[in-house]
């Protein structure tokens, strides 16, 4: 009796830390477009074309890296979307021709580093909940909004990113951080901002106007700007 309860006991413990390990490690790796409906670590195994919308995050605490392999769309639908969600983290890829590149509306604590969106339609990189950062990263081509656009994403963070040839290229609300960006050649505004809100060491040239900002109570220093 003694001898069952103990491998009873034992199995408990493995089966209790397998599932500790499975949610830790997440369900692993993506190779086509679908939905991602658990929390966990993803990786992109290879490139992705899509019809439409490829990647949907529908689980909180999913981090997504793409390995810096490309997701494609024919111009439609969103390269990367998520549902109502909280603290996700999509890295190291390029995602280019879809309608937004990545459309992360509902999504809180989002977070986009080292990402290349390029060529989206309707705009790049969307964030309209708080706690949006995107760091690292860069938007080119992209019409629609613009670039980056984390106006409704307060209190967010876009640092040491680039923004060129878009509609607009960095677009916030108020209480946002910006932060050695470089922001060039957008037919609109290079940075257009909504104090209170931090606006330091970012080159703004060549676009159709400099920075934009509304209200009061922003602090701005060390910024290069240009035409």
């Amino acid at each position: 009796m003694k001898r069952a309860k103990y491998w009873t006991l034992a199995a408990s413990v493995v089966l209790g830390l397998s599932a500790i390990a499975a949610e830790a490690q997440g369900p692993g790796l993506i190779s086509s477009c679908q939905p991602i409906t658990q929390p966990g670590s993803y990786f992109l195994t290879r490139n992705l074309t899509a019809t439409g919308s490829c990647l949907t995050i529908q689980a909180n605490f999913v981090t997504l890296d793409l390995g810096g392999f490309v997701i494609t769309g024919n111009g439609t639908g969103s390269g990367i979307a998520a549902t109502p969600i909280q603290a996700i983290t999509v890295r190291n890829g390029t995602v280019t021709n879809f309608s937004i590149g990545v459309n992360f509306k509902s999504a809180h604590d989002a977070t986009i580093e080292r990402l290349r969106v390029i060529g989206n339609s309707s705009g790049g990189i969307l964030i309209q909940e708080p706690g949006a950062t995107v760091k690292d990263s860069l938007a080119a081509d992209n019409g629609g909004f613009g670039g980056i656009d984390v106006f409704l994403g307060a209190p967010s963070l876009v640092t040491g990113s680039v923004s060129r040839n878009n509609s607009t290229g960095i677009i916030t609300g108020p209480g946002t951080s910006l932060i050695g960006n470089s922001v060039g050649s957008n037919t609109g505004a290079g940075i257009s901002v909504i104090c209170p809100s931090l606006v330091l060491g970012n080159t703004v040239t060549s676009n159709g106007l400099p920075v934009v900002i509304t209200g009061v109570g922003c602090v701005t220093d060390h910024n290069v700007l240009g035409p």
